[in-house]
């Protein structure tokens, strides 16, 4: 039941935000994301907000790190919660520096592979 509620809820969200065309789709994905995040993951106080975003960070690190939009979107995401006081700048720095190390982790791998496949060495 619960279930079937969130998931109402997502294609509800992702309706609601499809209306918009001044939205980037890595916009619109970002919020659906966090929306998704903070419906499975109750923040009952505000205090628990830094908490919330270092755990969305974790779990979707990956996707965040993917591309240089994705990290932007997020970055302006994380500095319209500072605004609202809701996160601080250590918050923002943590969550940053785990997409960041994603990424040149990824960029690296990638690196590796192109380099194996060009010489056919390992």
């Amino acid at each position: 039941m619960v279930c079937a509620l969130l998931q109402a809820r997502e294609i509800e969200d992702r309706r609601h935000l499809d209306t918009y065309n001044d939205i980037l789709d890595e916009e619109k994905e970002l919020m659906l994301l966090w929306n998704s995040f903070v419906q499975r993951n109750r923040i009952y106080a505000d205090s628990f907000v830094r908490y919330a975003c270092k755990q969305f960070t974790q779990v979707n690190c990956e996707w965040l790190a993917k591309t240089p939009e994705r990290r932007r979107c997020f970055l302006l995401h994380l500095l319209n919660l500072s605004d609202f006081a809701l996160v601080d700048g250590e918050t923002i720095s943590g969550c940053l520096r785990m997409v960041r190390a994603t990424a040149a982790t990824s960029i690296a791998t990638a690196a590796d592979s192109v380099w194996w496949l060009a010489t056919g060495e390992r």
